[in-house]
């Protein structure tokens, strides 16, 4: 889907980002428990790059969810802002995704789009997918998966090495690698066979 923030939503609709990411995925959810094709108890957000914060906020305060994916770890929105001015090269973007003018007003709407204090609530296994050389680093990853496995979370983290190519951010440099991987990961949570499908 296109969230706020995201795609047609923002492009069409002029609806900028929101923190409470919960709310678009529960309607999300509200609208699939109507349909006779999907399964209710196997319903998974993933999200990739600051979609991966939009995940992990939904899949800890959105107890339908049975599994969420963060496809690149983000821990807090405002900190990657904060040292970014009006000369940095993606401010007009960061500026039209917050709904904000200037940088500092951006800086400001991203404060409350922080995992510290939320991800303790995921009731869901959780995967942490992430380029190990990532252009934005991987220290938000690690931050991710050791607060939520401190905190009790059914966490997973993997990390994409050169070698295996696929290593950069959401795993650009080779985005099938990173699409297998987290399909995989799906199929064991929720228990799906996949070689019963590839012959359906």
């Amino acid at each position: 889907m296109d969230g706020p923030g995201q795609g047609g939503t923002l492009r069409r609709h002029g609806l900028a980002s929101r923190h409470d990411y919960e709310v678009p995925v529960g309607c999300c959810i509200d609208w699939l428990q109507q349909r006779a094709d999907v399964d209710p108890a196997r319903i998974a957000v993933s999200g990739s790059s600051m979609g991966g914060y939009y995940a992990a906020r939904a899949g800890s305060r959105e107890p339908r969810l049975a599994a969420c994916i963060s496809h690149g770890a983000i821990w807090d929105i405002e900190q990657r802002f904060r040292d970014r001015g009006e000369d940095h090269a993606l401010a007009n973007h960061m500026k039209w995704v917050m709904g904000a003018r200037t940088m500092a007003e951006a800086v400001e709407k991203a404060r409350p789009f922080k995992l510290e204090g939320v991800l303790e609530g995921m009731r869901c296994p959780y995967l942490v997918l992430h380029g190990g050389h990532d252009v934005l680093g991987v220290e938000n990853a690690r931050t991710v998966y050791e607060y939520a496995r401190a905190r009790g979370v059914d966490v997973t983290l993997r990390l994409t090495d050169a070698e295996e190519t696929g290593a950069e951010h959401c795993q650009h440099d080779n985005p099938t690698l990173g699409q297998e991987i987290l399909c995989d990961w799906l199929c064991d949570v929720l228990r799906i066979d996949q070689r019963r499908l590839a012959f359906c």
